[in-house]
């Protein structure tokens, strides 16, 4: 996969662009693999009045390849345009393992990467994945993701395919949407967050600072009792 990112000032603004070409292999994969989402903070994005800009904080990859400009995002400020570069970048660099077929846990994200998302530790050694791993002996649960604010995925201990890369993009906004709903309930701050689909569940918590802790679980059989904590701090 082709991808070209650019930040440049642009009428009083910080214009983040992403380009993306596939070859008729890469665009089948993507196919297969049910199209991959990308993701990005949406704090300091202008709302465009016309033209090609967005104003959302994700979009997926067959998108981007369809649309003659692809990607354009404007932001108010440098800082805040480059960090979004390099959270775009990164993901489009681990789409382009996937359609290549190559591991998409294997190689934490580059440190630059994890700058832009506030967090610098490496989280992504084998001590880590060890630690969440343990998350996944717990009944049901079958995936165990470490999340940066920013939407990637900085480690990843699967049982079952899950796509991190698709639940690490949407949980940022989703996590967004919960903190505005209790601060404008008047209910507090937000401790963690579980929600269950017809086919699986989600439960979120904080786990360092600015990385989220996600746990994918799997109904279990009518008449199963989990006899553990049901929280997994």
């Amino acid at each position: 996969m082709r991808a070209d990112t650019q930040c440049l000032q642009v009428d009083g603004a910080w214009r983040v662009t992403a380009r993306v070409g596939l070859d008729r292999e890469e665009e089948s994969r993507l196919f297969l693999l049910g199209d991959i989402l990308l993701s990005w903070p949406t704090d300091g994005l202008i709302v465009p009045v016309s033209g090609p800009r967005l104003a959302r904080g994700c979009m997926y990859i067959s998108e981007i390849n369809s649309k003659p400009g692809g990607l354009a995002l404007d932001f108010g400020s440098e800082l805040q345009a480059r960090q979004v570069l390099e959270v775009i970048a990164e993901q489009l660099r681990r789409a382009s393992e996937r359609l290549a077929g190559r591991s998409r846990t294997s190689t934490p994200p580059p440190p630059e990467a994890l700058d832009a998302a506030g967090w610098t530790d490496q989280v992504g050694d084998d001590s880590m994945q060890d630690l969440i791993a343990e998350y996944t002996e717990m009944p049901g649960v079958v995936a165990a993701l470490l999340i940066s604010n920013q939407g990637l995925v900085v480690a990843a201990v699967e049982k079952e395919s899950v796509e991190p890369e698709t639940i690490a993009a949407l949980v940022v906004d989703t996590l967004a949407a919960a903190r505005r709903f209790g601060s404008a309930a008047d209910i507090g701050e937000l401790d963690t967050l579980s929600m269950e689909f017809e086919r699986a569940g989600i439960f979120l918590a904080p786990f360092e600072d600015d990385v989220i802790l996600a746990l994918v679980k799997r109904p279990q059989p009518t008449g199963m009792t989990d006899t553990r904590t049901s929280s997994p701090q």
